[in-house]
This record gives C-alpha cells, structure tokens and sequence, in this order.
C-alpha cells in the first residue's frame, strides 16, 4: 500500500510540475512576442521574469523525473538558439543598415536605441549561457557521484 501511496504521490508531483512548466513555457512565449511586437524596456523586463520562472520550474523538475526534465532542457536550448538566431539577424539588419546610411543622415536616437536593445538581448544571452554551463557542471557532478557511489558498493 505504502509503494502505491508514493506513486500517487509521485504522479501528483509530476502533474503539478508539468502543468506549471507549460504554463510558464506559453507565458515566455508570449511575453517575447508582445516586447517584439512594442520594443518596450518593461515588456523585456516581463519577458526575462517569465524566462526565468520556466527555467527555474525545468530546474526544480529533475528530483522528479530526469528524463522529463532532460526534455524540457532541450526545449529550453531550441528556444534559446531560435532566440539567437533572431538576435544575429537583428544585429545583421543593423549593421547592414548603419553601412547603407549616410553619415549625415543617421538618426542617432534611433541608432542609439538599436543598439540599447543589442546590448539588452546579448547581456541576457551571456545569462542564460551561465545558467546552462552551471546546470551541465551541476549534471555531470550528479552522474559522477551517482558512478562512483555505485561503484564504492560493488
């Protein structure tokens, strides 16, 4: 009875985690449609809040399942690496833009405004390229204590 009480216990856990990380994983999504859509500094503020709520929801999900929580990261990485792509061409139409302007006619505060923005998007890069760095070095040490404690009872 106690090993079906701890499944549905279990179940309930993953359940709970599940649902929160789809809905964190739709609010992200339509936070970063919404600042793409009004460039505001405040609705890249939202974005990153609800980013950060559906990594740290991913991240809470590994005591309870591993393999669900190794898919997640991988939706987690596509997200980030289709985020990039569209940083790399928004730095590519600026610049492509800045050598197409003549010097006398660039708006210098809607230059200084795309490059505001460039150094939002990059910072916030370099962050969530910390915080995966960290969770892969957090893994392996995981496995590896998981090896060599397995191995220390053989």
């Amino acid at each position: 009875m106690a090993g079906a009480d701890m499944d549905d216990a279990w179940e309930e856990e993953f359940i709970k985690y599940h649902d929160a990380i789809q809905k964190a994983r739709g609010q992200a999504q339509k936070r970063l449609q919404h600042f793409v859509d009004i460039r505001d500094a405040h609705a890249f503020k939202l974005f990153k809040a609800a980013f950060w709520k559906w990594v740290r929801l991913v991240k809470d999900m590994r005591p309870i399942s591993k393999e669900y929580n190794n898919e997640r990261m991988r939706e987690l990485k596509i997200f980030v690496r289709r985020l990039r792509s569209k940083m790399d061409k928004k730095s590519e139409q600026l610049s492509t833009w800045f050598l197409a302007t003549e010097l006398q006619d660039l708006d210098l505060q809607k230059m200084g405004e795309h490059f505001a923005e460039m150094r939002q998007w990059m910072h916030f890069a370099e962050e969530v390229e910390q915080v995966f760095q960290s969770w892969v070095f957090e893994e392996s040490m995981e496995l590896f204590q998981e090896w060599t404690g397995s191995a220390s009872t053989v």
